[in-house]
């Protein structure tokens, strides 16, 4: 019976060693993350410089902190536009920047390639090419967009097309869902460009996508007049 005992508690010890250093940890964790603080979280005040939807004197003001990263920022996204749509001028919307614990995020993984023709900001420097030398740099094949839809050469030069008349290159979640983006082409004395794009959420891009795009075209203009030394 000792032997037995013995030997169970010989197999049970380091289980149970693990379990008390597993709930050490966690109560560890807890502490050190400041889980355990219940400090209520001050919001900045609104500022001009913030992205806003509904009227100042709406009864509630909602101020969100999202990440361009996130998957669940995406679908959160989606119920501010169904809040919005159901509440009307009740409820003022907020999106504040640089959120105060990490900034918002829009980047790809390093490494990461993705065709040109795929981003706001590769359809602009794209649109600075002429047709022939943009046919000329483009596979036979285009990648999928992200829905699936089959890309050819014929829509893409017919949007880059527009891209020249208007100055503005579209991204509209084709390279992640719930992300969009407008950029610009930029060009110094010498005629080479770079480009500035905002991406943000679908839901924002939306309904401020003509403020954005217009402010866009005013920081081109702006910086390359200072290029030039006008």
């Amino acid at each position: 019976m000792a032997a037995s005992r013995s030997s169970t508690a010989a197999r049970v010890a380091p289980w149970a060693g693990a379990t008390a250093l597993v709930v050490v940890a966690v109560v560890l964790l807890y502490l050190f993350t400041g889980a355990a603080a219940t400090e209520a979280f001050e919001a900045p005040p609104v500022t001009a410089t913030d992205i806003a939807f509904g009227p100042e004197d709406a009864p509630v003001t909602v101020i969100e902190y999202s990440d361009f990263q996130c998957p669940f920022c995406a679908e959160y996204a989606k119920w501010m536009t169904q809040l919005r749509e159901k509440y009307g001028d009740q409820v003022r919307f907020v999106a504040q920047h640089p959120a105060p614990q990490r900034a918002l995020m829009a980047i790809a993984r390093v490494g990461a390639h993705f065709p040109a023709y795929s981003l706001a900001s590769g359809k602009v420097l794209l649109a600075q090419l002429s047709e022939d030398e943009v046919v000329r740099r483009l596979p036979r094949r285009l990648e999928p967009a992200l829905d699936g839809r089959q890309r050819t050469r014929e829509t893409l030069l017919r949007e880059l097309d527009e891209v020249r008349a208007s100055g503005l290159g579209f991204e509209r979640e084709e390279m992640r869902h719930g992300i969009c983006a407008v950029a610009v082409a930029v060009t110094d004395v010498d005629g080479r460009a770079a480009s500035v794009a905002v991406p943000m959420p679908t839901a924002r891009f939306v309904e401020g996508e003509e403020q954005v795009a217009a402010r866009l075209l005013e920081l081109r203009d702006t910086t390359e007049a200072r290029l030039r030394g006008s």
